[in-house]
């Protein structure tokens, strides 16, 4: 497919005429680069870079009236919010008026975050295009390569690509500051709406409040995404479609969550407190936030010095400024900074699976004072465990071989947590391993009923000494876990559905594929993009061909994308595509193991994962072995012989009836129901006969599940059939021994030859018998899930010898 097709493809349709003309430029560049310079060549030249300017300023006129509309549209929202404050700030009761004003608010925000999303995927289609027709120029420039690179320069020199139109040039547009603006509004909108749930309950029951604990900061953000929340999905998400992305996710009710717009958001409120002392003419001025906080700024001088003349001054200057993103709220990003911890070389991240989901890492923000994470995997029953409240320098002094005193006073006044992090470490020997891992996190949140998501997107993702990576790493985690019986989670198959809609080249990770993994394993690369292929595909896939290209890799992560979306959406995507570009990576799927949900476990439980019984769990002792595995779980054998839980059943109830007809019963299953049933026996009296039917139904049934009662049936069965077999060997080798001291101990005559060959066959078949008979025995007798009482293991084996030597001495008599 042409790139001039695909861009009319991606590019928003309502505004396709405001495009790039990319084949007009294409055929400029060809006719000025087809044969030597020379005049005629020369004026091809002008022509093409006339031809630049005119696209260049066609599509910042378009960019710059988009991006003072879209600004005007947050400015007038933000308006209408602090005029909602100015309405409803003597507390009005009308809940059914605000709630419909607010509603009316967040789909005006909407359209605006939708409006963002479409211009961050037009601009980043121009900027493609832009320097797909450069680096034609480059490859078929007429000249040396020395002016081709002057040709360039002067194109990239050109007023309209540098200043554009009215400040504002396409190639420099950053939306970043209108993706925090959304987010600061609908996070003031979100504390409207609480406000007024918080009025509805105060007139009758009190509504209790969530248990979950508020992510008020990114420290917080970052410790419960590692911790409490259970990990989705993971997607690589390619960095020509980051921005339009983070807008995307946007108008599917998510905000960002940042230090700075917690604090704004917090003084904004503050602010609109005092609307009722602001004077008329300082309210009526008011048009946006920032607004705001300048009027109550100058209204607090104005009480303090007396003097508003200055003040009142100050503030319509500042009301005047015109529209634009200056305007607009604005916050820098730290970057992180992430180390695994390990004692080996080999970290267990690569080895164990439920470590890679939670590992011993070190996240730091800046010098690490303020932001520092530290998770520790110590296995049992809690599994992991994370804190916030250690230092980068102080988990920096354990590595450097610094042991910190746990009994120290400053020590004594940490949480809990802090100290066991501090043990673990220690006590384990971890330190940084592999190469450390810098990115810029930006974070997402968005509550919904009684479940919270959380989407960390993670760019300019740099691998110490290796590179950065060219694309974004995103992973989606819920509170609470999902349970064993979901199957899907509708957010996350409507963000999927999204993500195919809007044409986002994405690729769904593996679960086993996390940031930290995936970066050591491209500690030694010398082509980022190709391993970083060749890493996730490997996971998945026999590869049969050499590293895929972007876009192959992209068009196999929208198919399975695909699959993760509703089987409606599936069907009619489909059914509308069906000339869609394919992949054409030759590649087989592994065979998938299925993924275990993480199960509720309970405090009573026995630990019994495999972690257990290594080195790595930290609530028991290291030295543990495994010699009383056998007491701790005496059902884990299940002997010698394996039987039909039917065939079991069956004899069972076929020896209940016979014993029954001599008026005898299994007394032991009739006190065990009585007294697990207790409270139903001491009842049954004055209960109808269709009630004792149903509850004796009721109870058969539950014993014929339990694993308990089959257990015990199974060892009356096999306990039945080892002495019947015993009683059967003892039998048939006793006549056999009588019949061969009768016969072969006297004098033989004419007449005891005649049956002489009748009777030696006769008896080698009552040896062979009692032979397979007593044996038999024997495995039986081991085929129990519990152990038989002793006496049943001696007189077995006492038994079982006799039956042997009277089957050899019957053999050697007959036949010797």
């Amino acid at each position: 497919m042409k790139f001039g097709t695909k861009i009319l493809n991606k590019s928003v349709p309502e505004w396709k005429l405001h495009n790039i003309d990319y084949e007009k430029l294409k055929k400029a560049i060809k006719r000025a680069t087809v044969t030597s310079v020379d005049e005629d060549d020369v004026e091809n030249l002008n022509k093409c870079l006339e031809l630049f300017k005119e696209q260049f300023g066609k599509i910042n006129v378009f960019t710059s009236l988009k991006v003072k509309e879209i600004s005007s549209r947050l400015v007038a929202i933000e308006a209408s919010i602090v005029n909602f404050k100015k309405r409803f700030c003597d507390g009005d009761d009308n809940r059914k008026l605000r709630s419909r004003q607010i509603k009316l608010i967040m789909n005006h925000l909407d359209d605006c975050s939708s409006e963002l999303q479409r211009l961050s995927r037009y601009l980043i289609l121009q900027k493609i295009a832009v320097g797909k027709l450069l680096k034609k120029l480059v490859k078929h420039y007429p000249g040396s390569a020395q002016q081709a690179r002057a040709y360039i320069q002067e194109i990239r020199d050109l007023p309209e690509l540098v200043d554009g139109y009215d400040g504002i040039s396409f190639t420099k547009v950053d939306l970043d500051p209108y993706l925090l603006e959304v987010s600061l509004i609908v996070n003031i909108l979100q504390h409207l709406r609480l406000g007024l749930s918080e009025d509805k309950s105060s007139g009758g029951l009190a509504v209790p409040t969530s248990t979950k604990r508020d992510i008020d900061s990114s420290l917080a953000f970052d410790t419960q995404f590692c911790g409490r929340f259970t990990s989705l999905q993971k997607f690589l998400i390619s960095a020509e479609n980051l921005e339009e992305f983070k807008f995307m996710i946007l108008y599917h009710g998510f905000h960002v969550v940042a230090d700075e717009i917690i604090s704004t958001s917090r003084s904004i409120r503050e602010t609109s407190e005092s609307l009722k002392t602001m004077e008329t003419h300082s309210i009526k001025s008011v048009r946006s936030f920032k607004a705001l906080q300048q009027a109550v700024k100058c209204q607090q001088q104005t009480n303090l010095d007396g003097s508003p003349a200055s003040a009142v001054k100050e503030q319509e200057i500042s009301v005047r400024k015109p529209v634009s993103s200056g305007n607009l709220f604005h916050s820098t990003v730290p970057r992180l900074c992430l180390s695994i911890l390990d004692s080996r070389e080999r970290p267990s991240i690569l080895e164990d699976d439920s470590i890679n989901q939670h590992p011993n890492l070190v996240m730091v923000s800046g010098n690490g004072e303020n932001h520092c994470v530290v998770m520790c995997h110590v296995g049992g029953l809690r599994g992991h465990l994370e804190t916030a409240d250690l230092s980068y320098k102080e988990v920096a002094q354990i590595w450097e071989d610094e042991t910190i005193d746990l009994e120290s006073q400053e020590m004594q006044e940490r949480p809990p947590m802090a100290k066991l992090a501090v043990e673990w470490i220690q006590s384990r020997h971890l330190k940084p391993i592999g190469p450390k891992v810098y990115f810029k996190r930006v974070r997402f949140i968005c509550n919904e009923d009684d479940k919270t998501y959380l989407i960390a997107l993670d760019e300019e993702i740099t691998i110490e000494n290796v590179g950065t990576l060219p694309h974004a790493f995103v992973e989606i985690r819920k509170l609470p876990a999902p349970l064993a019986s979901d199957d899907t989670d509708n957010k996350l198959v409507d963000l999927c559905e999204a993500l195919i809609e809007n044409k986002t080249q994405a690729y769904p990770l593996s679960s086993n594929m996390s940031l930290w993994r995936l970066c050591f394993e491209l500690r030694d690369s010398k082509k980022l993009q190709a391993d970083l292929f060749d890493t996730i595909l490997k996971e998945e896939f026999d590869l049969e061909d050499e590293s895929p290209t972007s876009e192959d890799f992209f068009l196999l992560g929208k198919s399975s994308i695909l699959k993760m979306c509703s089987d409606e959406f599936r069907s009619d995507f489909e059914s509308k595509d069906i000339n869609r570009r394919r992949s054409t990576i030759h590649a087989t799927p592994k065979e998938q193991q299925s993924v275990e949900k993480p199960r509720v476990r309970y405090w009573n439980e026995f630990d019994d994962d495999p972690e257990f019984y290594n080195d790595n769990g930290f609530y028991i002792d290291g030295s543990h072995d495994g010699t009383d595995d056998e007491a701790l779980n005496p059902n884990s054998g299940r002997g010698f012989t394996l039987f039909n839980k039917q065939l079991i059943e069956n004899t069972y109830q076929l020896c209940q009836r016979i014993s029954g007809w001599f008026g005898s019963s299994d007394r032991k299953t009739a006190k065990a129901e009585i007294t697990r049933y207790g409270s139903i026996g001491g009842s049954i009296s004055s209960t109808s006969a269709n009630s004792i039917n149903d509850v004796e139904a009721y109870l058969a049934e539950e014993d014929d599940e339990s694993d308990q009662v089959y257990e015990y049936k199974h060892d009356q069965v096999i306990t039945f059939m080892y002495l019947s077999s015993l009683l059967a060997a003892c039998v048939t080798s006793g006549i056999s021994f009588g019949i061969v001291l009768a016969l072969f101990h006297r004098k033989e005559t004419d007449d005891d030859l005649e049956v002489a060959v009748f009777l030696i066959t006769m008896i080698s078949l009552s040896l062979v018998v009692s032979l397979i008979l007593i044996c038999s025995s024997l495995v039986l007798l081991f085929s129990r899930y519990k152990l038989a009482p002793a006496w049943h293991y001696i007189s077995c084996f006492v038994l079982f010898l006799l039956v042997i030597l009277t089957v050899c001495y019957g053999f050697i008599e007959v036949f010797f």
